[in-house]
């Protein structure tokens, strides 16, 4: 059922179209049959009222790092000679990611995990192969070995790999998973 700008206007307290929210909170009755965008309108706008949310706040000024991933479907890090890990190398010369995710690796227990073949400079490996040990499938994270990260163990899940970072005092985490 759609609801008029003004009945709208009336359940969040916008009562002449210009005034916000008062400082007080309002107790409302919610609209009958309220659709969600009119529900998620509503939720946006408590969140523009409290005054330290911008909506849309880009990268902040004074952030001196941003942190930039790199995904890339390989099909084989290994086939004709690692070139594919070449041609890695010669595209993160210029994007300097920090961190270049890698699905279907088809790397199995032949490939030990300190494989020179393997390496990238300035890069930590963290792999997740089949669990079956055959060529095929498999994920691999490179992270750049300046940031500070921890590998969380996920034993449920196979080819599956969590990384907790620590940026600026802030935690996040990246989550690379194939299925």
């Amino acid at each position: 059922m759609p609801v008029s700008l003004s009945t709208w206007r009336l359940s969040v307290g916008l009562f002449n179209g210009s005034k916000p929210f008062p400082n007080h909170l309002y107790s409302f009755q919610p609209l009958p049959r309220c659709n969600f965008s009119l529900t998620l309108n509503f939720f946006l706008l408590l969140l523009l009222q409290c005054g330290n949310v911008h909506p849309n706040p880009g990268p902040a000024k004074d952030n001196k790092h941003n942190l930039s991933v790199c995904y890339w479907n390989v099909n084989s890090i290994a086939v004709h000679n690692f070139s594919k890990l070449s041609s890695l190398t010669s595209y993160n010369s210029i994007y300097k990611y920090d961190i270049i995710c890698l699905s279907e690796t088809f790397l199995d227990s032949s490939f030990s995990l300190t494989d020179e073949r393997l390496s990238l400079k300035g890069y930590d490996l963290i792999r997740a192969d089949h669990p079956d040990d055959v060529k095929r499938g498999g994920v691999c994270v490179y992270v750049k070995d300046s940031l500070a990260t921890r590998v969380c163990a996920i034993t449920k899940l196979n080819e599956c790999i969590v990384i907790e970072l620590n940026i600026n005092y802030k935690k996040g985490y990246i989550i690379f998973l194939y299925l």
